[in-house]
């Protein structure tokens, strides 16, 4: 058969042996793949960093473009529609290395017998937000969810945000939206910043303009206590650096950085390529080290987590580099680029 020329981001793994037999593969770094990039280019495969639209494809052979991450606001997907472009995504690939994350920031702000004594409100009920409360209460530990999109059929949803906003830790996991009955651009306005309770620990891994940055620089320096602990901030990598020393806990979006949500990633969208293209998917073959159900006790699961994945590293490595640097925006793609292999749970509910 003819050849498929594929366009990816360079740090998307395992494309190679995933589309050897069928398509010739060329790399960028996702920040810097422009429209002169795509002459005699038949698909484009992208991660978050890189904004697909017309001013990107108008004029290009570009027939299908996949994104191997969970959010698509990325993706100018009324162009793709409109210019008869199809497009995929990889929902959930990365989930259960978001929850490791979480699950690391709240064991690192909190000891065993003070956690207990906690209440985790989650947004979103989505991939991510549905197996971090699937992690909780497999644990015992106390947790509301709010989600006016999904319905759970659990106790612990709630029907209206104010009823989450007394919770001691906060943790965002829904996608940026600008429009709709629940839009989430700046959803974490200065007013609902100054209603959380004194230290709570506020966590996002979600999109960084959920919070509006420079309101919460702001709240911050007025004296409200909180704690942060941000993955993902408005307008990486020029993120808000007087916020970022702040945190308790900031890293470069890398919390869905595991290898295996990565590869998973890889393999949804070049499915989603082989099915475009009438070719014979192959299935996935991604394993987890552990499952959820491999721990009786939050004390074993914080054992084995903490040889998996440790957000106080990664947070004292991306410090300890700023620190070296005049550039912090390269200094933040870098880290990205240059992440170590990291493994990961499985939580899936």
């Amino acid at each position: 058969m003819t050849q498929i020329h594929i366009l990816a981001d360079e740090n998307i793994p395992g494309l190679e042996s995933l589309c050897c037999d069928w398509a010739n593969i060329t790399t960028r770094p996702g920040r810097t793949i422009c429209a002169a990039d795509l002459n005699n280019i038949d698909v484009l495969l992208v991660r978050s960093v890189t904004a697909v639209n017309s001013a990107l494809l108008d004029g290009s052979n570009v027939k299908f473009v996949g994104s191997a991450t969970i959010g698509i606001d990325h993706l100018d997907i009324e162009y793709l529609m409109a210019a008869g472009i199809q497009y995929a995504h990889a929902p959930g690939s990365n989930a259960n290395s978001v929850v490791d994350f979480v699950m690391s920031c709240v064991l690192n702000s909190f000891d065993l017998p003070d956690l207990a004594k906690q209440t985790v409100g989650i947004i979103g009920a989505g991939n991510v937000g549905g197996r971090l409360a699937n992690c909780l209460n497999h644990f015992g530990l106390n947790f509301l969810i709010y989600d006016p999109f999904v319905r759970l059929n659990i106790p612990q949803q709630v029907s209206n945000l104010d009823e989450l906003l007394a919770a001691n830790i906060i943790s965002l996991h829904v996608p940026l939206s600008h429009s709709g009955d629940h839009p989430t651009w700046h959803m974490f306005d200065q007013h609902l910043l100054s209603r959380l309770t004194h230290q709570c620990l506020l966590i996002n891994t979600s999109r960084g303009s959920v919070i509006d940055n420079q309101a919460l620089l702001a709240c911050l320096d007025k004296g409200q206590s909180l704690r942060l602990a941000i993955d993902v901030w408005e307008d990486e990598p020029n993120i808000l650096w007087p916020l970022c020393r702040l945190a308790s806990i900031s890293t470069p979006h890398i919390a869905g950085y595991s290898y295996p949500g990565k590869l998973r990633g890889s393999e949804q969208v070049v499915m989603a390529v082989q099915r475009f293209y009438e070719l014979d998917p192959a299935g996935s073959s991604v394993k987890s080290m552990f499952s959820l159900g491999n721990f009786q006790t939050i004390q074993d699961y914080q054992s084995a987590l903490q040889k998996i994945y440790d957000a106080g590293d990664d947070h004292a490595s991306f410090r300890a580099q700023l620190e070296l640097t005049d550039n912090p925006a390269a200094c933040f793609d870098h880290f990205r680029k240059s992440y170590p292999q990291r493994d990961e749970i499985c939580y899936d509910r």
